[in-house]
């Protein structure tokens, strides 16, 4: 697994096994796994949020 001292890890249980992993590649698999999700919750809020009706909100 080529784990360093003062790397951190992820523990996880799961079907009475103990998972262990690098929190940096968890965090790579996380963000690769939300990226369409992020995407489409961007494009949603910008189309609620940026409108006329709104517009008077920026100049508060």
């Amino acid at each position: 697994m080529n784990i360093r001292k003062g790397q951190t890890l992820v523990l996880q249980v799961s079907d009475e096994k103990l998972l262990i992993a690098k929190s940096e590649d968890v965090s790579r698999l996380m963000n690769d796994d939300f990226k369409h999700l992020l995407a489409l919750s961007e494009k949603g809020a910008k189309a609620l949020w940026e409108n006329e009706q709104d517009a008077i909100w920026d100049h508060a």
